[in-house]
C-alpha cells in the first residue's frame, strides 16, 4: 500500500489560495526524497529526531531522486434524465414493467404542484419549475400484479380535477387479466379496453407506438416536448425511431421532441 505524506511548510498562511503545489509543470516532484533512517527499519523514513524537513517531499519506500504522483481519473457525475421533466411544455412517458419506477416520484411531484396551484408552462424563457401542459403516461406490462406499483398514484391522480387535466394515463396490459373487471369501448387507437373494479382503465395488447407519438405531438403545436423512456432495448429503439419520424413530420408546426432514455436492465 502506497502512502503519500505532504509536509506543510512552517509559517504557511491560513489562506488556502497561497498554498503552492510541490509539482512542476511536468507533474513530477523536483525535490529530493528523504532517505530511510536505516535499512532494517522499512517504516521509518523520517530524520533521527522524527521531524520533517520543510523542503522535502516524502514518499516512503522509494530511494529515487524524483517521484511521479499517481494519475487519478474521475468519471461523472451523471444526471438522471427525469431531472429535466418539468422543463418541457408537454411530456410523453414510455415505461415497460418496472421501468415505471423512475417516473413515480415525478408524478407524485405533479400532484404536489397541482395542490399548490403551480401554473402550467407557457414559455421556455424561465428555468423555474412549472407544470407541463400535458403528461402522456404510456405504461405497458405483462403481469397485472405490477399495477400495484402505480395504483396509489393513479387513484390520487383521478381524485384531483387539475391533475386529471394534465396527466393522461395510457396503460396497456399484454398478459391475462385475472382480477375483477368489465369490458368497455375501445381506446382511440382501436385497442379493446377493460375497467377494473377500482375504476382504473386498461387497454389490451401492445401500444401502437408510432401512431401514439404522432397523435400526441400533433396536439401541441409550437411546443417543446420531452419523451422519457425506460424500457428494453427493442421498445426503446421503437420509441426513438417514432420520435425521429415525428419530429420531421411536425417541424412545420414548430414542435420539437427531445428523447431522454433511462438504462433498462432485464
Amino acid at each position: 500500500q502506497l502512502v503519500i505524506l505532504v509536509p506543510i511548510a512552517s509559517g504557511i498562511s491560513n489562506d488556502i489560495s497561497e498554498v503552492v503545489s510541490p509539482l512542476d509543470s511536468a507533474g513530477t516532484c523536483p525535490v529530493a526524497l528523504a532517505t530511510k533512517k536505516n535499512e532494517s527499519d522499512d517504516c521509518s523514513f523520517l530524520g533521527s529526531d522524527n521531524s520533517m524537513d520543510d523542503n522535502t517531499w516524502f514518499v516512503p519506500g522509494l530511494e529515487i531522486n524524483q517521484a511521479k504522483l499517481p494519475m487519478i481519473l474521475v468519471d461523472g457525475p451523471y444526471n438522471a434524465p427525469v431531472e429535466t421533466f418539468f422543463e418541457y411544455h408537454a411530456n410523453i412517458v414510455v415505461a415497460a414493467g418496472i421501468g415505471i419506477t423512475p417516473y413515480i416520484a415525478a408524478l407524485e411531484r405533479v400532484l404536489s404542484m397541482c395542490t399548490r396551484n403551480i401554473p402550467v408552462r407557457t414559455t421556455q424563457k424561465t428555468r423555474e419549475e412549472l407544470l407541463p401542459q400535458r403528461i402522456y403516461l404510456i405504461w405497458v406490462f405483462r403481469d397485472i400484479s405490477l399495477l400495484c406499483l402505480m395504483q396509489p398514484a393513479l387513484l390520487r391522480l383521478r381524485a384531483s380535477a387539475r391533475a386529471r387535466d394534465i396527466v393522461v394515463p395510457c396503460i396497456y396490459v399484454t398478459g391475462a387479466v385475472d382480477v375483477e373487471h368489465e369490458s368497455t369501448a375501445s381506446d382511440v387507437f382501436g385497442r379493446p379496453m377493460l375497467q377494473l373494479s377500482n375504476g382504473i382503465r386498461l387497454s389490451k395488447g401492445r401500444p401502437p407506438m408510432a401512431r401514439m407519438v404522432s397523435y400526441m405531438a400533433g396536439k401541441h403545436p409550437s411546443s417543446r416536448m420531452g419523451v422519457f423512456c425506460c424500457a428494453p432495448k427493442k421498445l426503446a429503439a421503437l420509441v426513438r425511431s417514432s420520435v425521429h419520424d415525428t419530429n420531421a413530420a411536425v417541424a412545420h408546426q414548430g414542435t420539437s421532441m427531445e428523447m431522454r432514455s433511462e438504462c433498462f436492465s432485464m
